[in-house]
């Protein structure tokens, strides 16, 4: 038979129940003030916080719903949960979640554009980790606004794109070796200018380019004692063969601990160059050439017509046997072939010479015709 509690046994179990009624109450009490608490802090952190379980929105914190326009209950309660992700970027962002879900690996983080309330275009990062919301597997993410660093990327890449546009289109040939003399940028007018293409020069070294190897050693030493070189003249070689003048400028690339990491360098062909400065060089020599042969024709034409007619006359008073009149038809022959020297003279249009003893002369027959 059970025995029937006494008045002091109720009295101390009534004393326990309330005790365990105000413990519970103050549990109740610190729970409610941690709950405030961590609502609070997660509702002001400077960073978006999202919960997405079952392919849906089931938590947003204040700060990803101001970056979007919206109140964290209109995301939360929008039918269409992945609305505020941009269309071309939603079935990446939807499959990153599954694959996250699943224990698959995904980026750590990564960008997407979302669309705000006004329709605007909002870039974010995102990251996420796998938690237990509900008793049921959800994926918490955490979400920054990077405006800014997406700003300043696109106009890294537009300063990027406008120096590769300058470096391929140079009308110059610009090359970057590394600091084994190999190849690792090469632009479409060196491609044209040498014969090689960016795929055949990986596999070479900037000393395979030179035609003299001896002025390449010196302009090498000046390299490397003075850090650069500028319009240094020296003989390169083309694909195919053929040698050509060049007017380089180098370089020395050094990286921020100031260790030589290779070398740019500029180059131009001088053969146009060169070649008009000999039409020039020509020109001029040929033009002293004609100053000096017309001069010359014209000091000697008239004694030369004195002495043929003197000449001619002793001729005409000499009689037919005279021993003399061999010679002096002799003469006037020499006469003659002064004319027709004069004449040649005369008619020089072009520096043409022809090798004589020990050195050159004016070809007057070849620069003539």
């Amino acid at each position: 038979m059970t025995e029937k509690p006494t008045y002091g046994k109720l009295e101390q179990r009534i004393k326990e129940l309330e005790q365990e009624c105000n413990q519970l109450k103050r549990d109740d009490t610190t729970l409610r003030e941690s709950e405030e608490t961590y609502r609070n802090v997660v509702d002001n952190v400077n960073v978006g916080i999202l919960i997405i379980q079952d392919l849906k929105l089931v938590f947003a914190n204040n700060t990803i719903a101001e970056y979007l326009g919206y109140t964290a209950d209109e995301l939360i309660n929008n039918p269409a949960s992945f609305d505020f992700i941009y269309p071309d970027d939603r079935e990446m962002v939807i499959d990153n979640q599954m694959k996250k879900l699943k224990g698959a690996k995904v980026p750590e983080a990564y960008p997407f554009r979302a669309v705000a309330k006004d329709g605007g275009i909002v870039w974010v990062e995102i990251t996420g980790i796998q938690i237990n919301w509900k008793n049921k597997r959800a994926i918490l993410s955490s979400v920054t606004e990077i405006k800014e660093r997406m700003h300043a990327e696109q106009q890294l890449k537009e300063a990027r794109d406008y120096l590769e546009n300058v470096f391929e289109n140079s009308a110059d040939v610009i090359g970057i070796v590394d600091n084994r003399g190999n190849f690792i940028k090469w632009n479409k007018m060196a491609a044209k200018m040498y014969g090689y293409d960016f795929e055949e020069m990986k596999s070479k070294s900037y000393f395979d380019l030179y035609a003299d190897k001896d002025e390449l050693a010196k302009m090498l030493a000046q390299l490397r004692h003075e850090g650069f070189v500028r319009e240094y003249e020296i003989n390169m070689q083309k694909k195919d063969g053929p040698i050509f003048p060049c007017n380089l400028s180098i370089s020395i690339l050094k990286d921020k601990n100031n260790n030589n990491i290779g070398s740019v360098c500029v180059a131009r062909d001088l053969s146009d160059i060169k070649k008009t400065q000999q039409e020039r060089l020509m020109h001029e020599k040929l033009q002293g050439v004609v100053e000096l042969a017309g001069a010359v024709c014209h000091e000697m034409n008239q004694p030369l017509m004195a002495i043929s007619g003197y000449a001619e006359l002793v001729l005409m008073d000499m009689p037919e046997k005279d021993p003399l009149r061999e010679t002096v038809a002799k003469i006037k022959k020499q006469i003659k072939r002064l004319g027709t020297i004069t004449q040649k003279l005369m008619g020089i249009t072009k520096y043409e010479t022809k090798e004589y003893l020990k050195g050159k002369i004016i070809d007057i027959d070849k620069a003539g015709q």
